[in-house]
C-alpha cells in the first residue's frame, strides 16, 4: 500500500487486521518554511473481529505496509523534519499485537524511491532501481539479526522485483533498444543474498519497457506504442507475451493470481475494460463493464476470483463493482454493500484489498469533510461455484430407502459433481461427512440410503482443473420401518404394512430424537383415523384417507422449536376402519 499516488490506501493481513490510511491537508498557516515536507497521513487499523481503531497522525507520506503468510507486518515510511535529511524509518508488528518501536534504516535524498516487500520467510526487504553509471542498478536491503544488509546488482534497465520461494528474490528487466528490439532478462537473488546468472528469457522484435511483476508467474511490459503486453511464465519455464489492452490507456491493473491473468484498464473516454486469460491458455476479448468512470481499483484474490471497483464520474460520484469468478465472465455491475454504496466520494477514488479468506474489503472516503476525511467500508466475499441440492422428494420425505436427488452450479460449466452426506439416525446420533457419490456428470441420482435416517446433502462441481466449494445442505429423511414400532394386540402385517381395525390399537417408537415428524402410511377412501403424540403431547389427529389407494404417503405432522428425546407413540381412534402404517420420521 502507497500513498503516493492515491490519497487513500488499505492493506489487509491473512488474518483480517487491516490497515487504512487517509490523507490529511496541511493545517491553515503551515507553509514550507513553518511545517515538515510531504504530506499529513492519518493511520488507521482494523482488528481481525472487525473493530476499527482510532486513527494516528503521521507527519510524512510514502506510508508502505505489507503483510507475511502469518500475518506478521512491517510497514516503512519517510520521516522529515525541518532542517534534517529525509529518513527511511521501519516498524514492525507481532500477528495479533502491535507495532513495535520504530527503526532507522537510511538516511538522505534518495530513501523516498525505496518499495516494501516480505519474502516467505518473513524477511522484510527494502529495494529501489536507480541509474547507475553503465546503466542501472538493483539495490536491496534485508533485515537479518543483526541489521539491515545490503546488496548491489547492475542491471541493464530499470528493473522490478518480488519475492519467490524459500526466501529467494526474483528480478526482471528489459535490455535492448527499440530498433534493434529487445530481451527481457531475469535473475534470482538466492537467501544467502548472491544473485544467479543473468537470463534471457523473452526475445520481441519490437521495443518493450517498464516491466512490471504481476504475479509469481507473469509480468505486465510496455510497448513502444504505449500499450500493455503480458509475459507468462509456463509450467516448463518457458515465456511468451499476451496482448493486454491498448495504447495509451488512462488507468490500468494486471494481477496474476493461481495461473489466472486478470487485467483492467480505462480509456481516455472513461469506459472500464477488463480481460482475462490463464497463464498457459487463451485469454478472453476484452468487456466493458462501465461507463464516465474517474478511477478504478482491481483486487484479485488468492484463488484468481477478481473485482473491479470504480467511482462514476457524474453529479453523484458513486461507487460501481463487478466481480469475476474463476473459470467464467464478469458478473453484472452494481453499487457494492453499505456504507460505501454512495454518492459523493470524495476526490473519487476508491481503493479495496483482500485477506487470506479471500473476502474483499472496499472502502471509499466521503467529502463530508474534506479537512478530515471519513473512510467508509464495507465486505464482500468473492463469488464462488456454488453446488445446491435440488428435485429431492417432496417435502424432503423419502418414502423409502432409495430416493432421487439432484443438483445444479450456479455459472460453472460442470463436467461432473461429488455428492456427500452427513447422516443421522433416528435417536440423535450423527456420522459423517461420507462421501455418496464421485464424478456424478448426471444432473441426478438414485441415491441409495438406510432406514429411519436423515441424510443431509450436499455437492460439489468439477469443471476442468477447477474444483468448487462444497455447497448447502439439504437434509432428507428416510423412514424408520413399522417393524422396529412395538405394537400392541390387534395389529397384523401385510407385505410392508403394519395394519389394524381395532380402536385403541397403539404403536410405539423406540427412543428417538427430532423437531419434525411425520408418519408414512397406505391412504384408502375408507381409511380410519389415528392420534399420534411424542412423549405424551399432541403431535396431531388424521384420518388416513386422502392420497391414491395402495401408495404410500407422507403425512407431516405437529413438531417443536428445538429438538427433543422421546417416544412417538400412534393410537387408533377409529373403529372398524382400515389403519395401514408403514413407519414414521423425525428429524
Amino acid at each position: 500500500m502507497s500513498n503516493d499516488d492515491e490519497p487513500f490506501g488499505l492493506a489487509i493481513a491473512p488474518d483480517g487486521y487491516a490497515v487504512a490510511t487517509t490523507w490529511q491537508p496541511k493545517p491553515n498557516g503551515c507553509d514550507a518554511e513553518h511545517c515538515p515536507p510531504g504530506e499529513f497521513i492519518k493511520v488507521w487499523g482494523r482488528e481481525p473481529e472487525g473493530r476499527w481503531l482510532n486513527g494516528q497522525n503521521v507527519g510524512s507520506n510514502g506510508l508502505q505496509v505489507a503483510f507475511d503468510a502469518a500475518s506478521n507486518g512491517w510497514a516503512a515510511w519517510i520521516d522529515q523534519g525541518w532542517s534534517t535529511p529525509a529518513t527511511l524509518m521501519v516498524a514492525s508488528r507481532p500477528a495479533g499485537g502491535q507495532w513495535a518501536t520504530r527503526e532507522t534504516v537510511a538516511s538522505g535524498p534518495s530513501v523516498s524511491d525505496f518499495r516494501l516487500l516480505v519474502t516467505d520467510t518473513s524477511t522484510p526487504v527494502l529495494w529501489r532501481s536507480a541509474p547507475a553509471t553503465d546503466g542501472y542498478q538493483l539495490d536491496t536491503m534485508s533485515r537479518t539479526s543483526t541489521g539491515w544488509e545490503a546488496t548491489t546488482k547492475a542491471t541493464a534497465g530499470p528493473a522490478s522485483l518480488r519475492a519467490g520461494v524459500a526466501g529467494t528474490l526474483r528480478a526482471v528487466w528489459v535490455q535492448g533498444s527499440t530498433g534493434q528490439g529487445s530481451a527481457l532478462v531475469a535473475t534470482e537473488r538466492r537467501a544467502d543474498g548472491t544473485w544467479t546468472r543473468d537470463m534471457v528469457v523473452l526475445r520481441s522484435s519490437s521495443g518493450l519497457s517498464d516491466p512490471a511483476w504481476i504475479g509469481p508467474h507473469a509480468v505486465a511490459l510496455t510497448t513502444s506504442a504505449g500499450g500493455r503486453v503480458i509475459a507468462t511464465e509456463g509450467p516448463d519455464g518457458s515465456w511468451e507475451t499476451h496482448p493486454a489492452f491498448p495504447a495509451k490507456p488512462h488507468w490500468s491493473a494486471a494481477y496474476e493470481a493461481a495461473g489466472v491473468v486478470t487485467v483492467a484498464w480505462l480509456t481516455p473516454e472513461g469506459e472500464v475494460r477488463a480481460r482475462h486469460g490463464r497463464v498457459d491458455g487463451r485469454w478472453s476479448s476484452p468487456k466493458t463493464l462501465g461507463r464516465l468512470a474517474r478511477s478504478a481499483r482491481l483486487v484479485v484474490d488468492s484463488r484468481g476470483n477478481a473485482s473491479l471497483f470504480w467511482v462514476k464520474d457524474d453529479d453523484d460520484y458513486s461507487t460501481r463493482y463487478a466481480q469475476r469468478p474463476v473459470g467464467t465472465g464478469w458478473t453484472a455491475t452494481g453499487r457494492p454493500p453499505p456504507p460505501v454504496d454512495r454518492g459523493g466520494v470524495m476526490y473519487g477514488y476508491v481503493v479495496a484489498a483482500v485477506d487470506g479468506a479471500d473476502t474483499v474489503t472496499v472502502a471509499a472516503a466521503s467529502s463530508e469533510n474534506p479537512g478530515w476525511p471519513y473512510l467508509h467500508t464495507a465486505d464482500l466475499v468473492t463469488p464462488v461455484a456454488l453446488t445446491r441440492i435440488r428435485a429431492t422428494p417432496p417435502g424432503n420425505w423419502a418414502t423409502s430407502t432409495s430416493f432421487r436427488a439432484g443438483w445444479r452450479t450456479t455459472w460453472l460449466r460442470a463436467g461432473n459433481h461429488d455428492v456427500r452426506a452427513r447422516v443421522r439416525s433416528i435417536d440423535g446420533r450423527t456420522t459423517g461427512p461420507r462421501r455418496l457419490a464421485s464424478g456424478v456428470r448426471a444432473g441426478t441420482k438414485i441415491l441409495h440410503a438406510k432406514s429411519g435416517r436423515t441424510y443431509c446433502l450436499s455437492a460439489r462441481a468439477h469443471a476442468g482443473p477447477t474444483t468448487g466449494p462444497w455447497g448447502e445442505e439439504t437434509c432428507v429423511s428416510t423412514p424408520l420401518d413399522d417393524r422396529a414400532l412395538s405394537r400392541s394386540a390387534g395389529w397384523t402385517r401385510a407385505g410392508s404394512t403394519s395394519t389394524t381395525r381395532s380402536r385403541g390399537a397403539t404403536l410405539v417408537s423406540p427412543r428417538i430424537r427430532g423437531s419434525r415428524f411425520a408418519l408414512l402410511v397406505r391412504p384408502s377412501a375408507d381409511a380410519g383415523t389415528v392420534r399420534v403424540t411424542f412423549d405424551g403431547r399432541r403431535l396431531g389427529t388424521r384420518r388416513l384417507i386422502a392420497g391414491r389407494p395402495g401408495r404410500p404417503r407422507v403425512i407431516a405432522l405437529g413438531g417443536f422449536r428445538r429438538p427433543r428425546h422421546g417416544k412417538l407413540a400412534i393410537t387408533v381412534v377409529s373403529s372398524g376402519e382400515p389403519v395401514r402404517i408403514d413407519g414414521i420420521y423425525a428429524r
